[in-house]
C-alpha cells in the first residue's frame, strides 16, 4: 500500500465594515477584534466565502 501526503488549503474570505481614520487604523482595529475574540474566524456571521483545494502527492519511501 502506498502512502500519500495531502495538502489542504482552505480560504475564508470575509467582508467587515469598520469606521477608521485610514487603512492602517482599519487593519489594526479588525486585527484587534480577531485577537480579542470579538470576531470568531473563520465563519462568524454573514458575508463570507469558503473555498477548499486538495493537493495530493505520493510519498516516496527511502530504502535503508
Amino acid at each position: 500500500m502506498s502512502k500519500f501526503k495531502v495538502e489542504i488549503v482552505e480560504t475564508y474570505r470575509r467582508y467587515v465594515e469598520v469606521e477608521a481614520e485610514d487603512e492602517g487604523a482599519a487593519y489594526q482595529d479588525i486585527d484587534e477584534q480577531i485577537n480579542e475574540g470579538f470576531i470568531d474566524l473563520p465563519c462568524d456571521g454573514d458575508n463570507y466565502k469558503y473555498d477548499r483545494e486538495l493537493f495530493v502527492s505520493e510519498i516516496e519511501e527511502e530504502n535503508e
